[in-house]
């Protein structure tokens, strides 16, 4: 019979910021937003959307900062360019 082997899981903080890898516009009727995979500075990766910038600014590589405050569309990860969330 297999077997699945895994280490003891933890809880971890994470830093909160990273690197976009890519990100995408997506169109759902009358709304958009622009959906992202984001490395974070921790060595893992997440999905979510970018708020509080413009589309066609966004680029991989670009740095953000995971956003807890309250976002009009609930999701379960916002990110805010870096520049902006640090003002």
């Amino acid at each position: 019979m297999p077997r699945v082997r895994l280490p003891r899981l933890q809880w971890e903080c994470s830093t909160g910021t990273g690197l976009i890898v890519h990100a995408t516009v997506v169109r759902r009727k009358l709304k958009k937003y622009v959906a992202c995979r984001v490395a974070m500075d921790d060595g893992f990766q997440l999905r979510g959307r970018l708020i509080a910038a413009h589309p066609l600014s966004i680029a991989a590589g670009t740095r953000v900062r995971l956003d807890l405050s309250a976002d009009p569309v609930p999701t379960p990860f916002a990110f805010r360019p870096q520049q902006i969330a640090d003002k």
